[in-house]
C-alpha cells in the first residue's frame, strides 16, 4: 500500500507531537474546591478527585476521559481520605455546621458524622484537611481554620490536638501525619497576616512548635522522603525548601524562574532521588511547567514545559502511580480544566542549546562515540542520564578536548550527557540504537 507525502507528513508530525506532550484523561467536574487546592488520590488502580459536586474517580490505567461518580454528589469536597477496601471520610463546606460524612461502602451511601466537629455554637465551620493514622486507621486528624482535632474512635467524637476551635488562618494547606512515623504530625499554610508558617509535633500531638516562618509567603504542600523520617520537602511561593531535621529547621533549595507557587512535590516510585515539583504563576496562565530534581531535591532543574493556547492552568496536585505522573489542573478561579497523565519515559527531553561548545559523532551511535568540545577540558565530571533522570555513567576527572564514550550495557534509548567543569555545563542528547 503507498503513503501519500502528505499522509506521511501527518504521521510524522503526529509522533512528533505525541512525545512529551500530556494525555488528557478528562475533566470529573465543573469546579474544585475553592477552599483550599485539591488532591488527587489513589486507591489501587483508581484515581480519584474531589470536586464541588462530590468525588468522581477513573482507572489510571484508562486514557478515555469518562470520570464515574464516586460518592458525596451535590457536596462540596474540600479533601477526602480513602481507609481499606470499602471506607471514605470526607470534610466538605460546612453547611449548618454538616462537616464530617463518612461512607462504608465505597461511596454508594453515606451518613454525617460531624459529631461536634468545629465546636459547639460554630454552625459554619468549614473542614480543610484531613488524614489517617497509617497505623491506626480509627485515628483521623483534621483542620478546621488552623485548630487540627483527632478522633480516635473513626469519627465518632472530635477533641482538638493544636490550637482550640475557631482559630482561623487566611490558608489551611496542609495536614499529614509522617508516613514512616505516624508520631509525627504537620499542619501548615498561611497565617492571616500572610506569614508562612508549618506546625509539627513529634509526640503524637502533645506539644507543638512552629517553624517555615516567612513574611508574605505560604506553604502550599508537602513531600516526605519515602526511606527517611528526617526529610522533608515543602513547596512556597516562589520556593522549594528541605528540612533534614524532622521539620525543625529549613532551607530555600530551589527559587522558581517567575516566582511560580509550588503546589504539589511528588517522589518517583522507582528512585527516590528523582522528585517532580509544580504549581503556578498568581493569575492567568497558559503554561504547565513541571521541575524535576536528580538528586534528592539539592538542585533543581525545568522538566516540561508546555503551552495550552487560550487556557489557564494551575497545577494544584500531582501523584504517581506506577512511574507515570498523574496531573490535577485548574484556572485561577478555582474551575477544574482538566487530569491529565504524563510518562516520564516518553517525555521529550527539551532540546539543549549547547552554543556549538559540545560536539558528539556519531550520534546515533551504537557502540561508542566521541566528545569534542571546543577547548580543554581540565578536571571536568560527566554524567549521562537515560529516559528516567536516572545516571547511568558517572565519570570524575575527565581532561582533553577529545573524549569516547562507550555504549557498554546500556538498553538503546534517548540519554543526557553533562560535561561539568567548574561553573560549565555542557549538556547534549544521545541516541544510542541497536545493530
Amino acid at each position: 500500500m503507498k503513503i501519500s507525502r502528505i499522509t506521511l507528513f501527518l504521521l510524522l508530525l503526529l509522533a512528533g507531537n505525541s512525545l512529551g506532550q500530556f494525555t488528557y484523561i478528562g475533566t470529573p467536574s465543573e469546579k474544585v474546591s475553592s477552599a483550599t487546592n485539591a488532591l488527587i488520590k489513589l486507591k489501587q488502580d483508581t484515581l480519584y478527585v474531589p470536586t464541588q459536586d462530590g468525588l468522581f474517580k477513573k482507572s489510571v490505567m484508562s486514557n478515555d476521559t469518562l470520570w464515574i461518580p464516586a460518592g458525596f454528589q451535590g457536596m462540596k469536597i474540600n479533601d477526602f481520605v480513602l481507609i481499606g477496601q470499602d471506607s471514605i471520610v470526607c470534610v466538605v463546606d460546612s453547611t449548618q455546621g454538616n462537616t464530617v460524612f463518612i461512607s462504608i461502602n465505597n461511596g454508594a451511601s453515606f451518613t454525617n458524622s460531624t459529631n461536634g466537629f468545629g465546636g459547639t455554637g460554630i454552625d459554619f465551620q468549614s473542614g480543610s484537611r484531613l488524614d489517617v493514622n497509617p497505623n491506626n486507621h480509627h485515628e483521623i486528624i483534621a483542620m478546621t481554620g488552623s485548630c487540627v482535632a483527632r478522633s480516635t474512635d473513626f469519627c465518632g467524637s472530635w477533641t482538638p490536638i493544636y490550637l482550640t476551635w475557631g482559630y482561623s488562618v487566611y490558608q489551611p494547606s496542609v495536614l499529614r501525619y509522617q508516613p514512616l512515623n505516624s508520631a509525627y504530625i504537620y499542619t501548615g499554610g498561611e497565617l492571616s497576616l500572610f506569614d508562612s508558617y508549618l506546625s509539627y509535633s513529634h509526640n503524637s500531638g502533645t506539644n507543638w512548635a512552629i517553624s517555615a516562618v516567612e513574611p508574605n509567603n505560604a506553604v502550599n504542600g508537602i513531600a516526605f522522603h519515602p526511606t527517611n523520617a528526617d526529610t522533608i520537602l515543602i513547596g512556597k511561593e516562589g520556593k522549594i525548601a528541605r528540612s533534614i531535621d524532622k521539620g525543625i529547621t529549613w532551607s530555600d533549595v530551589f527559587t522558581t524562574p517567575n516566582y511560580e507557587y509550588i503546589y504539589s512535590i511528588v517522589y518517583d516510585e522507582s528512585n527516590s532521588n528523582t522528585l517532580y515539583a509544580a504549581g503556578a504563576i498568581n493569575g492567568t496562565n497558559d503554561t504547565v511547567r513541571i521541575f524535576r530534581s536528580l538528586d534528592g531535591g539539592s538542585n533543581w532543574g525545568e522538566w516540561v514545559n508546555e503551552t495550552f493556547p487560550n487556557s489557564d492552568k494551575q497545577v494544584i496536585s500531582m501523584i504517581m502511580h506506577n512511574t507515570i505522573l498523574c496531573i490535577l489542573t485548574r484556572d485561577h478561579f478555582g474551575n477544574l480544566t482538566g487530569v491529565y497523565k504524563l510518562d516520564p519515559a516518553t517525555a521529550s527531553i527539551p532540546e539543549i542549546t549547547t552554543n556549538d561548545q559540545l560536539n558528539v559523532f556519531p550520534n546515533p551511535f551504537s557502540s561508542e562515540t566521541t566528545l569534542q568540545t571546543i577547548k580543554p577540558l581540565k578536571n571536568a565530571t560527566l554524567t549521562m542520564e537515560n529516559c528516567f533522570g536516572q545516571t547511568v555513567k558517572h565519570i570524575e576527572h575527565l581532561s582533553g578536548q577529545l573524549l569516547t564514550l562507550s555504549r557498554d550495557d546500556l538498553p538503546g534509548g534517548v540519554y543526557v550527557i553533562h560535561l561539568t567543569e567548574e561553573n560549565k555545563i555542557y549538556t547534549h542528547k544521545l541516541i544510542i540504537t541497536d545493530k
